[in-house]
């Protein structure tokens, strides 16, 4: 073996299981009809997390930093709270289906004898991200608040 070949540890997850994480079950599991595109529609609970502030904190970061590295330290800090947020949604079973900018999208499908059920789960997710990530104070002066809707 040559210098700097690495022997590559085997996979612990088939290639098919780590892609399905990355969708929503909606997607993966769905069983398809034909092979073009259709319309498919799904009953479920669908739960919308906006964070406010965070143009107004770049706005104001960009005129105080120094450098790029600032600047990345600013998306790194956001990645950070965006994905403790996903992470409480995937805890209560939740998919996310988008996450734009600043909103993040989730989905939680169900059959109509759970509907209740699962929108008080929807309901109790959002409160818990409401109150463990509801407001957070940054050190430039700028709050971020998130703004949570849910519809079914």
């Amino acid at each position: 073996m040559a210098t700097g070949d690495r022997e590559r540890a085997p996979l612990l997850w088939p290639v098919e299981a780590r892609l399905a994480a990355l969708l929503p079950d909606l997607l993966v599991f769905r069983k398809p009809r034909a092979p073009e595109p259709e319309l498919a529609t799904a009953q479920g609970v669908l739960l919308g997390v906006h964070v406010t502030g965070f143009t107004a904190l770049m706005d104001r970061f960009s005129l105080t930093c120094k450098s790029e590295d600032d600047l990345d330290k600013l998306a790194h800090i956001f990645s950070y709270y965006i994905s403790d947020i996903i992470e409480h949604v995937l805890c209560f079973g939740g998919d996310i289906l988008n996450i734009t900018g600043n909103v993040l999208l989730a989905l939680w499908t169900v059959e109509q004898n759970q509907l209740s059920d699962i929108i008080t789960l929807v309901a109790k997710c959002s409160l818990e991200i409401q109150e463990k990530f509801g407001i957070y104070h940054t050190r430039e002066g700028q709050d971020l608040q998130l703004k949570i809707g849910s519809s079914y």
